[in-house]
């Protein structure tokens, strides 16, 4: 099936722009001029992928970006945001309020390929791994990017936060450090200390959209990173 990437965005050369770049790496490309019809064009067309400009008129970047997060029909759908911001402390709010990925114009075009082949990516890091995962309550099914625990299914995940749990799931009991995290699940070695605030806040809508407790599932360890712990080897306090 072909993929599909929504480039949204009120300035008429950076459209053009994207759509020409997306265009030559064989990606059917859709435009929207601002937010609002944004999300309605995601709606309708379900893009593989969507970028999204913070600095929009009426609905702004950030609340497109909520509105397509909220949503079930789109919210699993990864938002790369495209900016001329660089203000400090931007990356990590978008990126709390949903956002897959940021990145800062003016675009290299390798860069700004590297990043969305990076969110289209399902998992590609794990190899052979198998398709269904079971960790004690949690199950992982990496074709559909579905995530159940105790029987419950979250089916709001974003990739990122899927493959983040898959990655920590199949080290069950090991602590893994956050830039290597960040290397896997976003392809790229972090380029700050910084960029790694972007693991944790991935660990945060995991454990808020899966109702974990900071004492089970996705636990953190200090000075080591972050790990599975079978919720079911967790002693009640």
């Amino acid at each position: 099936m072909e993929q599909s990437i929504l480039v949204v965005d009120d300035e008429p050369e950076i459209r053009r722009f994207l759509s020409k770049v997306f265009q030559k790496e064989h990606f059917q490309v859709f435009e929207a001029e601002t937010g609002e019809a944004g999300v309605r064009m995601a709606q309708t067309k379900m893009p593989t992928l969507i970028t999204l400009d913070l600095r929009l008129p009426q609905m702004s970047g950030t609340e497109a970006c909520q509105a397509l997060k909220r949503d079930e029909r789109t919210s699993s759908i990864p938002i790369l945001i495209i900016t001329a911001s660089d203000r400090e402390g931007e990356e990590v709010i978008t990126l709390e309020l949903g956002a897959d990925d940021y990145m800062c114009k003016p675009l290299e075009i390798p860069m700004l390929m590297a990043h969305v082949h990076a969110l289209l990516r399902r998992g590609s890091y794990l190899g052979s791994s198998p398709k269904i995962l079971e960790k004690g309550p949690l199950r992982l099914d990496t074709e559909r990017k579905l995530a159940s625990l105790n029987g419950e299914d979250f089916p709001f995940l974003t990739p990122k936060e899927f493959d983040l749990l898959y990655l920590l799931a199949m080290n069950e009991g090991k602590p893994i450090k956050r830039d290597f995290i960040y290397q896997k699940v976003w392809g790229q070695p972090p380029v700050s200390k910084s960029v790694l605030r972007t693991v944790d806040v991935h660990v945060q809508r995991v454990r808020s959209k899966m109702r974990m407790e900071r004492t089970e599932g996705v636990v953190s360890v200090t000075g080591r990173g972050y790990m599975w712990k079978n919720p079911d080897a967790v002693s009640p306090s």
